[in-house]
């Protein structure tokens, strides 16, 4: 798997992993009243849940920073990644000749073994014929 991929699958986890939090912590918050404004007071299992979840958090941001600083060419210069670029288009191109053509072989040979089979079964057919 290529480091976008991995990149855009940490993201995917971290989203997950926000919705998540957001939605234990909307379900298992105590009641509080909008007219008192006093402290809240957690509850040990409470303030171990929320912090799992910014541990959770916190591992999910430090691989996605992980994987953004082993992205080929963010240490590169403009130049260098554009010579880069330069370099994997000609490649792409040259593999695209190279698929085009053992396309068309793979269909000339196709073609080859759909006469031979014609011509075995219309061989079989006289030979039946005859019989």
């Amino acid at each position: 798997m290529d480091r976008i991929t991995q990149l855009q699958d940490k993201l995917d986890d971290m989203f997950y992993i926000f919705g998540t939090c957001i939605g234990v912590l909307q379900r298992d918050a105590p009641p509080v009243s909008f007219k008192e404004q006093n402290e809240l007071s957690f509850s040990q299992e409470w303030g171990h849940q929320i912090g799992d979840m910014a541990t959770q958090v916190i591992d999910t941001s430090k691989l996605i920073e992980s994987y953004i600083d082993s992205l080929p060419g963010l240490k590169k210069t403009e130049t260098e990644q554009y010579e880069n670029l330069k370099s994997l288009n000609s490649e792409s191109n040259d593999t695209l000749k190279e698929l085009k053509l053992t396309k068309s072989e793979a269909i000339e040979m196709l073609k080859l073994v759909k006469e031979s089979i014609r011509y075995i079964s219309e061989e079989s057919k006289l030979i039946e014929d005859q019989s």
